[in-house]
């Protein structure tokens, strides 16, 4: 007999742990376009697997909800680092101190880096966390509920949740296809389930009998799958059909539309400010900035990418459509797929100080090195822009500084491979401040050389045309001799690059600057013709000795350069600044040397340097839009609360889905529409509260039993005697003649519940908890149940009439 009853047990198991996984499933492929790589199905489905066995333990052995709380915390811990953090591990599986350290954090600290990091999010910088997490609290709740509570149907609220969860943390443009496919999916799965789970229950087996009894439930439980899959044929049709008629372009709202990065890149001041400052305080390598060990011939480092201009500045741009301001965490593998030579370049600070981070190519990762303490506070404040490659360090590098920028460097086009490419469609800000001969003179510089060709310039020539007519100028810093220790001063050229400065240059019998003016000229011209054009700053070798490790950073090496946009080819490097060896012709007239004022070297900033705090918190007027009143960094507190209170909701989701189970029944049976239900109501409630108290802990529930026997059983094992007197009440007045008053009820609950509170005196604060999180008592004398009782009774006596009638 027990084998008989065993084996649908275990296969209901199987059924149960096989849907809860697919179900599942659904949330690991919402988080998969969040991710680069196949490694989120060894996290996501290992948070799975690893859940699910928690809660059959749990069953098994009858675990209470703080040991399976513990249990999977442990688990947490012990598999968590071969799932999320195998690069912390020993042999990819066993964890470390630094794992255990880790994961504690992570599992506070994860969510805002999950929420603020850039798509596609790199595994390896631990946000495998994230899925890890959630499927395995997911899992746990989902599989105790499925395992140990009657109507399968709870089970749906945590494994919903989860995929909330997962939509809400993911992308906000999906392929298209995935929300229809894996909605479906769910919900087949979930109602086929359902239909199976209904069929399989011992309720349902106990009123099956031979022959036609068995065919009619299977036909039933047929029947039920079929018209589930039809209730989802339909859904599913009408829901692509809304779709359709949708208007286009439409994106979902998720959390990281609304989280932003903490950062704020108008506190930092545009590096080409400090152009004249490197060069004068950093002239030779023995002033170094910083050295690069590994360094590929004809490599250069970047600083920054600059594709704004306001007149005064070349910097950063933080508006329009461009996305060059937009700084994200720092991740790794940020160089997937790309194509060319990959290079690792060991980077010290010597004597650099400022936010930006020198790199170079397509940076793939950066990975600091030196005392974990300070590796570990420049990891967390680097920010990257991943579309201009330039890096921000929120505190700023200093002397001693080590980091390892892994990146790969194309191969950089010739004029002849690029051809007759158009000029890309890119965003970038709107220049203002343009002096109006940028325009004028960039245009009579494409006349003259399209004078000179047959046909109409190819977009690399019109480039190639400001270029040269650039490099034809003079070059000089324009340092005094106490700055450079030379005999005398350098021809003189002003600093700053603003709009004044641009306009002197154009204009000039002799044009006379050095990169910090010529490659903002070149950007300016090329913009106001329409051409995609940004300046950027670095430092790269001579060209004549392009070969040197490690490289030397200084003022000797410093540069800026202009890249233009091209169709199949990207940002492409131009240099207008002339050789160094074009000296400019010595000019006696005075009237050059009016616009020398101190005053006007260099213009000054439309920001505060950026070693200065910035003024607009302190400069703040009364009249500030109502919305400032919540900064972002609130909305990311709020933002990160939220989320913490949600996994916290997911933890505590048994509690409240059985006690909201079980007052949901309590209020439906005070509130029943016939007095002599309410009285039945009030015993149901006093068997079920036994029930969670032990009443029946190692026998079967009692199934069909009067009301006396049920007494019987609760006055010896809780030592009850007013059970059998409120036994006798209920018959009395159930089967009275008459209905009972609304007094009598209200009479016969305050008895139930002065029973219920004697159990709960007598009971200790053990068998307390563990009667607030019973779940046995659900299902019993349910609506269904009721119903299934009375066709077990008709059955039996239609089967009794059958034998009757046979042996006439």
């Amino acid at each position: 007999m027990s084998e008989a009853r065993s084996a649908p047990s275990a296969r209901r198991w199987v059924l149960d742990l096989a849907a809860l996984a697919a179900m599942l499933s659904v949330t690991v492929l919402v988080f998969w376009p969040l991710f680069d790589g196949p490694r989120l199905f060894v996290g996501a489905y290992g948070g799975l697997v690893l859940g699910l066995a928690i809660a059959a333990a749990g069953a098994i052995w009858r675990w209470g909800m703080l040991t399976l709380a513990g249990a999977t915390v442990a688990g947490y811990l012990v598999a968590g680092g071969a799932f999320g953090l195998p690069s912390t591990t020993i042999g990819g599986v066993v964890p470390t101190l630094t794992t255990l350290r880790e994961l504690a954090v992570g599992s506070v600290t994860m969510w805002k880096s999950f929420l603020t990091t850039v798509i596609p999010v790199s595994p390896a910088d631990g946000h495998l966390l994230v899925p890890l997490t959630t499927l395995l609290v997911t899992s746990v709740v989902a599989g105790s509920l499925a395992l140990r509570v009657m109507p399968p149907a709870w089970t749906l609220l945590p494994v919903t949740g989860s995929v909330a969860l997962a939509i809400l943390l993911s992308t906000p443009d999906p392929p298209v296809w995935l929300p229809y496919v894996l909605g479906a999916a769910f919900v087949v799965v979930a109602i086929v389930w359902l239909a199976v789970r209904e069929a399989w229950s011992p309720r349902r087996a106990s009123v099956s009998v031979a022959g036609t009894a068995g065919t009619g439930t299977s036909g039933r439980t047929a029947t039920r799958v079929v018209a589930g899959a039809a209730i989802v044929a339909v859904a599913a049709g009408a829901g692509i059909a809304s779709q359709l008629l949708a208007p286009p372009h439409e994106v979902r709202d998720v959390a990281r539309d609304t989280i932003v990065p903490p950062f704020q890149l108008h506190d930092y001041a545009s590096p080409l400010q400090s152009w004249r400052s490197i060069v004068r305080d950093h002239p030779t390598s023995d002033e170094p900035l910083f050295s690069a060990a590994g360094l590929p011939e004809g490599a250069r480092m970047r600083l920054a990418v600059l594709d704004g201009y306001d007149g005064l500045v070349s910097r950063v741009s933080q508006d329009g459509d461009a996305q060059s301001g937009r700084f994200e965490p720092l991740r790794s593998e940020m160089a997937r797929g790309a194509e060319g030579e990959r290079v690792e370049v060991d980077v010290r600070i010597e004597q650099y100080e400022g936010p930006w981070l020198p790199d170079l190519g397509i940076v793939d990762t950066v990975t600091y090195t030196g005392s974990d303490e300070r590796a570990e506070l420049l990891r967390r404040g680097t920010f990257f822009n991943e579309q201009t490659g330039t890096g921000l360090v929120a505190g700023g590098l200093r002397s001693g500084d080590e980091f390892t920028v892994t990146a790969v460097v194309p191969e950089r086009p010739t004029a002849d491979e690029i051809g007759d490419a158009a000029f890309a469609k890119v965003p970038l800000p709107a220049a203002e401040g343009v002096p109006d001969e940028a325009a004028t003179t960039a245009a009579d510089i494409i006349d003259e050389a399209d004078n000179q060709v047959d046909g109409a310039l190819s977009p690399y020539a019109r480039a190639a045309a400001l270029e040269e007519w650039l490099q034809n100028s003079a070059f000089s810093h324009g340092l005094s001799k106490e700055d450079t220790g030379r005999a005398e001063d350098d021809p003189m050229s002003r600093a700053g690059h603003g709009a004044q400065r641009i306009t002197q240059l154009l204009t000039s019998d002799q044009r006379v600057g050095d990169d910090e003016q010529y490659a903002v000229a070149m950007v300016t011209m090329a913009r106001a013709l329409g051409m995609p054009a940004r300046v950027v700053m670095g430092f790269h070798a001579d060209q004549n000795d392009p070969h040197v490790d490690p490289f030397i950073a200084s003022g000797a090496t410093v540069h800026a350069w202009v890249e233009v946009a091209f169709d199949g080819f990207g940002w492409v490097t131009f240099d207008p600044t002339p050789s160094e060896d074009n000296v400019p012709e010595e000019i006696t007239e005075s009237p050059r040397q009016e616009p020398r004022p101190q005053v006007l070297q260099p213009p000054p900033p439309p920001q505060q340097p950026a070693d200065e705090p910035p003024l607009v918190p302190n400069e703040r007027g009364e009249n500030e839009p109502d919305d400032e009143l919540i900064s972002p960094v609130m909305w990311r507190v709020i933002a990160a609360t939220g989320i913490g209170l949600l996994i916290i909701a997911l933890l505590l989701s048994p509690f409240v889905i059985i006690g909201g189970i079980k007052l949901a029944r309590r209020r439906r049976r005070l509130s029943a529409a016939d007095p002599s239900a309410r009285i039945a109501g009030g015993w149901h409630e006093l068997i079920d509260r036994a029930t969670d108290y032990g009443a029946y802990r190692g026998t079967p529930l009692p199934d069909g039993a009067t009301r006396h026997e049920e007494a019987v059983t609760i006055a010896t094992t809780l030592e009850q005697p007013r059970v059998a007197q409120l036994a006798s009440e209920a018959d009395a007045r159930v089967f009275a003649p008459r209905d009972p008053t609304d007094d009598d009820v209200a009479a016969y609950w305050q008895s139930v519940d002065d029973v219920v509170d004697d159990m709960r005196r007598k009971a200790t604060r053990r068998a307390r908890l563990r009667a607030r999180l019973a779940v046995r008592a659900i299902g019993r004398n349910a609506p269904f149940r009721r119903g299934m009782r009375r066709l077990r009774e008709k059955v039996a006596e239609a089967r009794t009439r059958a034998q009757e009638a046979s042996t006439r």
